[in-house]
């Protein structure tokens, strides 16, 4: 009798079993279609992802700090939710997703080992993560993925029926398909909520909403909606020129019906040509007014600069005395800047020597160890390897931890041969950390006022770390930021928001105007009219000397 239950239990606890795998079997079976990555594909992968992220990307505290995700404390749920989806397009579009969410330097996905400029290439013969029977390899082809992320691109970034650009911390319609809608209406709630608050408790993804530090909030940089879809329905409240509330909903965009209101209508039915050498050739350098007492110079007049000025000894000469005769210097970096012109007036126009320098720090390990050997063969003057211990450093950024490159970004060569005033015009766009760094300079030195129309953000310019690395069984590419650069005193230089000594506030009644028009909006600011009545950046000058 005892033997009978015996084996009744034995036999029960073998069904249970095989009961057990048979579920385990099905869930991954389910996960597993017949064309693509299998289960155990997509698990490698995405435990693979993980891992090197883990050991390479430099910036989860920040983005925990801004967005309250801890990415790391949750590696587990990622690989599972990468690991059971149901196809390869539901694969690349849950990786993009989870990059989506590192806020911060480049996390970039892609495929065929298409490498992100200079980027260094990771490669691991030891991987132990690919399985050697792997049903994938045949199907991991570019043109494959090309596709994939050509459908994954369009539905993500498609248009809607309703798109509104943002200008001084509002946002207005700048095109729509909806007859109760127009150009120039103001953006005022979503789904019952205002605005700013809907933006801000959309999900952190740095496609889709950006801090913007003039107005200190999120903004949307796109639309309003985090993923498109064809059920995708917003019900928003506008406000006309009227001041009369209108509810309204935004739908995806419908090609078979026109665009009924266009704020850039004028410029797409325009059939411009490229513009032609000659007119670049108009846009002079060096402007002077009031009988040369004020000298303007156009940083974005890049056919002057280097036919007239970066090879003739004779000409910069000429315009250091231009300079040197007039009352006020008007550094326009409107549009671009051009380092090598920039940093022979900043020379000149400096009471002082300045140096300007950062660190760039990088986690040990076994990637980062192979980054930096190629890395080492790349040295130049400007970059030194730190070997000693730095006090201000040690702390976070231990040498037994952590390698570590001290560079120099610039230097002025202070001459003060200059007295007058100096004044510096920029907008919203920097052009490299260079750039924001020379501002910074320029503003805690005295050099010059800023004048500006927005506080400046430096941040998301380290692209100069980059590791590209390939997923063993999806064939699929990351290109990811494998260091970071800080200053002397360990803090993270890639948010540092420049106040300029004038925060000035374009006038949004013209902007709605040429709007309205069809004009559109800074559609080219080296060909904008400059120095004019409508220049407000110009106009601030005038009022800064009448003080």
């Amino acid at each position: 009798m005892n033997n009978n239950k015996l084996k009744l239990g034995i036999l029960g606890g073998m069904l249970g079993v095989i009961a057990l795998l048979g579920i385990l079997s099905f869930g991954d079976l389910r996960f597993s279609p017949k064309e693509g990555l299998s289960y155990e594909d997509k698990k490698r992968d995405a435990k693979y992802l993980v891992e090197f992220l883990e050991a390479t990307y430099p910036y989860f505290d920040e983005v925990k700090k801004e967005t309250g995700q801890d990415i790391l404390a949750n590696k587990n749920k990622i690989i599972n939710s990468i690991s059971k989806t149901s196809s390869d397009e539901a694969f690349y579009a849950s990786i993009s997703t989870l990059l989506s969410k590192f806020s911060y330097g480049l996390t970039q996905l892609t495929y065929g080992l298409s490498n992100f400029g200079d980027s260094f290439t990771y490669t691991d013969k030891d991987i132990d993560y690919k399985e050697s029977n792997s049903k994938s390899s045949a199907l991991t082809t570019a043109e494959k993925w090309n596709s994939i992320a050509e459908n994954y691109w369009k539905k993500l970034l498609s248009p809607t029926n309703i798109n509104f650009l943002y200008i001084n911390g509002e946002y207005y319609v700048s095109s729509t398909q909806n007859p109760e809608v127009h150009v120039g209406d103001k953006l005022i709630k979503a789904e019952g909520m205002p605005i700013d608050k809907y933006i801000e408790k959309m999900p952190s993804n740095k496609l889709f909403k950006v801090y913007d530090p003039t107005y200190e909030k999120y903004v949307s940089h796109y639309n309003l909606a985090s993923m498109q879809d064809d059920e995708l329905s917003i019900q928003v409240t506008l406000l006309n020129s009227s001041n009369e509330e209108k509810v309204v909903d935004i739908v995806p965009f419908d090609e078979s019906k026109p665009i009924l209101d266009d704020g850039f209508s004028a410029i797409k039915n325009s059939n411009s040509e490229p513009i032609d050498e000659k007119e670049l050739e108009k846009i002079k350098f060096a402007t002077t007014f009031e009988n040369g007492s004020i000298i303007a110079l156009n940083f974005s007049a890049y056919t002057d600069i280097n036919k007239n000025y970066r090879s003739s000894l004779k000409n910069k000469e000429d315009l250091l005395t231009l300079i040197s005769s007039s009352d006020s210097l008007v550094l326009d970096f409107r549009g671009g800047t051009d380092s090598d012109v920039l940093f022979e007036i900043l020379d000149y126009i400096s009471p002082k020597n300045i140096e300007n320098y950062s660190y760039k720090v990088l986690k040990k390990g076994k990637v980062n160890d192979k980054y930096i050997d190629s890395f080492r063969n790349k040295l130049n003057p400007s970059i030194q390897e730190i070997t000693s211990p730095i006090d201000s450093l040690e702390k976070n950024y231990p040498l037994s931890k952590y390698y570590i490159f001290k560079e120099k970004n610039f230097e002025i060569n202070g001459k003060n041969k200059y007295t007058g005033k100096v004044f510096v015009l920029c907008d919203e766009v920097l052009y490299s950390v260079n750039a924001a760094e020379v501002l910074s300079t320029i503003a805690e030195n005295n050099l010059g006022t800023v004048i500006s129309n927005t506080k400046l953000y430096s941040r998301d310019f380290n692209y100069d770390s980059i590791i590209s690395f390939n997923l063993p069984n999806s064939n699929l590419t990351i290109n990811t930021n494998s260091g970071k650069r800080i200053d002397i005193d360990g803090n993270f230089i890639g948010n540092k928001v420049i106040s300029p000594q004038v925060l000035i506030t374009k006038d949004t009644n013209r902007i709605l105007d040429d709007l309205r028009s069809g004009k559109g909006v800074n559609v080219n600011s080296v060909m904008e009219e400059r120095y004019g009545s409508n220049d407000e950046y110009f106009s601030e000058v005038l009022k800064q000397l009448k003080k």
